[in-house]
């Protein structure tokens, strides 16, 4: 979507991509909790979709939805009423020495989508398109329509009944979503479609749902190769979809020791090193292979540098000291290694934690307003109730 706010000339600058990508999830943190005093304004639930820097990095335009497309006007105003106050709120957050102009837009993507896809499914254009190109159109295009619609669509749908919440520790923010060993039969993990096509995004793992299915919440789930499939181990509902690797290579997957998240054996949830998952093979429902662990028996990675200037938002699982809680946590803002390992450690009391990963870092969780997108991803995890 950035690339299309940008259209003329060059797209945006991997800079203006990252800061753009950064102020997003910080208002929509800031919305979110309602910091802004203003019942107007608080009365809406508003999602930020986009927000597209300038090439100075001084200007900062956010595009915006309300709940639905609901009173959009009326939000628009409130946000643009309440523009100097979101700027202060957003700079103190992220700790900007420069606090960029905030322009507030409505998302039209929606529309936009919406139109593409009804033009394509009227007849006389398929006709037209047909005696144009000699061939006869695909629904290739409505589809994908659809796909970027429903990724829209995700952002405004009523939370579910995963424990999805903002925490804080030592000065880092993350969302933090807690299952219980109950809860276990319902997580799921997701790769391909019923096609045997990579599912890449929240929206499709939706469309994969039976009706009356809820996603409570999804993230991804393990470091992967080009065309999607993943680098490590894999096993769906004991099924094993892809094999164990336990070398070393100069990635983070391969930052030994590295693991396995295990669900359904003998224990509801284990985080297990993954040499001693290929010699022991327990029996798992649910397993996904990343790395590096970020906790090993009460201990950070021996890697992590606490002085360390390597920052990325982070995701990742831990499980508690008797297997009967998982928790899935997400950084708000680019954290070290180092911090996310204590987080794990220091603030929920892990003994053994895996790194998901820091460059694709996903949350879909309705229940904080998040349902972000981006770039594809490989395996997802997700409840499903």
């Amino acid at each position: 979507m950035a690339q299309n706010r940008n259209s003329q000339g060059q797209g945006p600058k991997q800079r203006q991509l990252r800061v753009g990508e950064l102020i997003r999830r910080t208002l929509a943190d800031v919305l979110a909790r309602a910091d802004v005093h203003d019942p107007d304004l608080n009365r809406h639930s508003i999602t930020v979709a986009e927000v597209s820097m300038s090439t100075d990095l001084k200007v900062a335009t956010a595009y915006v939805l309300p709940l639905g497309g609901r009173d959009a006007p009326e939000a628009l105003a409130a946000l643009r009423r309440n523009t100097p106050e979101l700027r202060h709120l957003v700079a103190k957050a992220m700790t900007l020495k420069f606090a960029p102009e905030l322009r507030f837009q409505l998302d039209e993507t929606f529309d936009r989508m919406d139109d593409t896809r009804r033009l394509f499914e009227d007849e006389r254009v398929r006709r037209d398109v047909a005696a144009r190109t000699g061939t006869t159109m695909t629904p290739d295009l409505p589809r994908l329509a659809a796909v970027a619609v429903g990724m829209l669509v995700a952002m405004a749908l009523p939370s579910g009944a995963a424990q999805c919440e903002r925490v804080d520790h030592d000065g880092q923010g993350y969302v933090l979503c807690q299952v219980e060993a109950a809860q276990e039969p319902a997580l799921r993990l997701f790769q391909d479609g019923p096609d045997g096509a990579p599912l890449r995004n929240f929206a499709n793992v939706r469309r994969t749902l039976d009706a009356g299915q809820t996603l409570s919440f999804a993230m991804n789930a393990g470091m992967f190769h080009a065309d999607y499939r993943p680098v490590g181990l894999l096993v769906v509902d004991g099924v094993e979809l892809s094999p164990i690797v336990t070398g070393a290579s100069r990635d983070n997957f391969g930052m030994l020791p590295n693991g396995v998240f295990c669900t359904g054996g003998a224990q509801p949830f284990q985080v297990i090193e993954s040499v001693s998952f290929a010699e022991t093979r327990p029996d798992c429902r649910l397993a996904s292979q990343s790395g590096p662990m970020l906790v090993i028996d009460g201990d950070l990675h021996p890697r992590f540098l606490a002085d360390s200037d390597s920052r990325y938002i982070r995701n990742g699982v831990g499980v508690s000291p008797d297997g009967q809680t998982a928790w899935f946590a997400i950084s708000n803002r680019p954290v070290t290694f180092h911090e996310f390992g204590r987080f794990f450690r220091d603030g929920l009391g892990v003994r053994d934690a895996l790194y998901f990963d820091g460059s694709i870092s996903r949350l879909y969780a309705p229940s904080v307003n998040r349902a972000d997108f981006g770039r594809s991803m490989g395996p997802i995890i997700g409840l499903v109730e």
